[in-house]
């Protein structure tokens, strides 16, 4: 009885569901899709530094990091990617187009040939950022970064991120 109690025990810790990844609370556009890509950031908590790429069109401060999407089984192709924000207790999609983003632009921002995603080969964007701006106002921002593919018999997969941005240099 011990060794079987014991075997439940290892198998529930062993087995990933949506709630263990932080899913639950992803907005429902997500949630109804199964996770098949892995997202990783650079930093949980991204600080603001000094905008040399375009200060005068967007601010002169800016929160970038490192974000990174890699498939966990399959090759993918990418269909969208974007980030929610959270506002007034609710997920908001947000970018700078006020859309999702593309297959062209994964391509372009994320070094992909052709907005693949190849098993065992991670993509990665060095220079994203969650906001910019011309003041240190302190404010924090909470998001949600996430990606959906498809495999080639179209089933759609996602995976996703929070980063917490705080636009006031560290320290």
């Amino acid at each position: 009885m011990i060794r079987l109690a014991f075997g439940v025990l290892l198998f529930l810790a062993s087995c990933t569901s949506a709630q263990d990844t932080g899913s639950t609370n992803w907005p429902e556009k997500l949630r109804n899709l199964e996770i098949g890509l892995e997202v990783t950031h650079s930093t949980d908590t991204v600080f603001a530094t000094i905008n040399t790429k375009d200060p005068e069109k967007r601010g002169r401060y800016q929160m970038k990091f490192t974000t990174s999407v890699e498939s966990i089984n399959e090759d993918l192709e990418i269909v969208e990617f974007g980030a929610y924000f959270w506002e007034n207790d609710k997920w908001v999609l947000r970018s700078i187009y006020d859309r999702p983003f593309n297959k062209e632009e994964f391509i372009k921002w994320y070094n992909s040939q052709d907005g693949k995603i190849k098993l065992g080969k991670k993509y990665s964007d060095n220079d994203n950022w969650l906001g910019k701006s011309n003041s240190l106002n302190g404010n924090t921002y909470k998001a949600l970064l996430y990606f959906i593919a498809k495999n080639p018999k179209g089933e759609r997969f996602v995976g996703a991120k929070e980063i917490i941005g705080v636009m006031k240099m560290k320290g």
